[in-house]
């Protein structure tokens, strides 16, 4: 569908593309969703520092608390939105948690994570710079986030997101076959099916 747009991040439209960013350098540090604790951690004693810059005009309305001790405070930060994309590879819903904010490996990346202001960025621009302890330098820029009109999610990202948000609390038939009717509304006869397949484990 033309100019819509979906969320692949359980975090505020305006910290998806430093999420990428973020997801971005993992990739340039070797890192992969399959990536274990141990890689995540060579490849954070390999960092000194890492910016992200922004247009100031969105930086200046973002939460940026550095300070995180809850879940729920860390779904309204970007340092920790950004800091949980690099760190985990991913951000859900899970990712939000009293447990997780305070892990080694989240602080020690928010530590060292600098959000900068850039009154010649364009509105969603996000470059990323990041020093090394052997002192070389990786860059990169996001010119779109992904989910947006100019770079859409892909049929099989959508659908992995229903699933990642469902799982543990629909049951597991259920959500794919939801996932499966979802692919096809067009062929739906009662949305009444839709609704007695997304019915949360609590509440059966």
């Amino acid at each position: 569908m033309p100019n819509i747009g979906f969320k692949p991040y359980a975090a505020g439209v305006a910290m998806h593309a430093s999420i990428d960013a973020c997801l971005e350098l993992r990739r340039q540090l070797g890192l992969s969703r399959a990536s274990t604790v141990a890689d995540v951690g060579r490849a954070l004693e390999r960092l000194r520092s890492v910016e992200l810059i922004m247009a100031t005009r969105g930086f200046a309305t973002l939460p940026r608390g550095r300070e995180i001790t809850a879940g729920l405070q860390a779904k309204f930060s970007m340092y920790n939105s950004a800091t949980i994309a690099f760190v985990k590879g991913h951000v859900d819903p899970n990712d939000f948690s009293d447990d997780i904010v305070v892990d080694p490996q989240v602080k020690a990346f928010r530590d060292m994570l600098t959000l900068v202001g850039n009154d010649d960025l364009p509105h969603a621009v996000v470059r990323f710079r990041a020093e090394l302890r052997d002192g070389s330098t990786l860059t990169g820029e996001i010119d779109q986030p992904i989910g947006s009109p100019d770079k859409p999610m892909s049929d099989a990202d959508i659908r992995g997101k229903l699933l990642d948000a469902g799982r543990g609390r629909v049951e597991e038939p259920s959500l794919e076959r939801l996932a499966d009717l979802a692919e096809r509304l067009d062929q739906v006869q009662d949305a009444a099916t839709l609704v007695e397949l997304a019915v949360p484990l609590a509440a059966r």
